[in-house]
Formats: structure tokens, C-alpha cells, sequence
């Protein structure tokens, strides 16, 4: 290997082995955006299906309730995710990962609480509930 190569190898690897030195703190809000990322695109793409076939609402109204949760969470990001930082980085993510992790339970239940308005109005709040918990994250 040529003399500039060896040099910008062990670079390279240095700077992996560095990240090993950051804060927990870092290594804890990296976490939870992964896990929190990866829940809410796994449920976006899945869930204009889910309100049409599982709870029958129709392609149409399926469409504008994702749209309207996307919306939602854009808007919450930019009323609450400043708003949520006074209360501390910890405890902002800690209850916004409490939050959606509870609106995600309540949107998986809804079949079970039947059709009708009941359904309806679970789907609205859940869908409430998690985006505020994606606008904090």
C-alpha cells in the first residue's frame, strides 16, 4: 500500500472508534429516534390499508386520514417539539415514545371496539395521540 493510504485507512477507522467516546445521552437519543423512525414508516406504509380493508373506510377516506396524520405530525413538530425541549430532553422523549407507543395501541384495538362512530372516534384520537408523540420526537 502506497504511504497515503495507510494513513487515511486507520483515519477512517479512527473516527468509528471514536463515536465510541460520545455521551450516553447521545447514544440514548439516537436509539429512540431509530426505534421511533422505524415504527412510524412501518405503520405509514401500512396504514391506508389497514383503514381500508381492516376497518372498511375506503380508499378515499383511508387516503385523507393518512394525509391528515402526516399533516398533523408536521404541524405538532413545529408547535410541540420546541415547546416539549423546556421540559428536558429525557423526559421530553421518554413521554412522547410513552405517547405514541399508547396512540399505536389504541389505533391496533380499534377492530375490536366494532364499527360505527365508536371506531371513528378511536381512530381520530389515536391518530392524535401519535402524532403529537412524532411532533415531540
Amino acid at each position: 500500500m502506497s504511504d497515503k493510504v495507510v494513513p487515511a485507512l486507520r483515519n477512517f477507522v479512527t473516527s468509528f472508534t471514536d463515536m465510541l467516546k460520545c455521551p450516553r445521552a447521545l447514544w440514548f437519543v439516537i436509539g429512540a429516534f431509530v426505534v421511533e423512525s422505524s415504527a412510524y414508516f412501518g405503520i405509514l406504509t401500512l396504514m391506508t390499508t389497514y383503514l381500508s380493508s381492516d376497518l372498511h373506510w375506503g380508499d378515499a377516506r383511508a387516503g385523507l386520514t393518512v394525509s391528515i396524520f402526516t399533516m398533523l405530525v408536521t404541524l405538532f413538530m413545529i408547535g410541540l417539539g420546541s415547546y416539549a425541549e423546556g421540559f428536558g430532553l429525557r423526559r421530553a422523549i421518554l413521554f412522547a415514545l410513552f405517547l405514541a407507543t399508547g396512540g399505536r395501541v389504541l389505533y391496533s384495538v380499534v377492530p375490536q371496539l366494532g364499527g360505527g362512530s365508536v371506531a371513528v372516534l378511536a381512530v381520530i384520537t389515536a391518530v392524535l395521540i401519535v402524532a403529537a408523540g412524532e411532533g415531540i420526537l
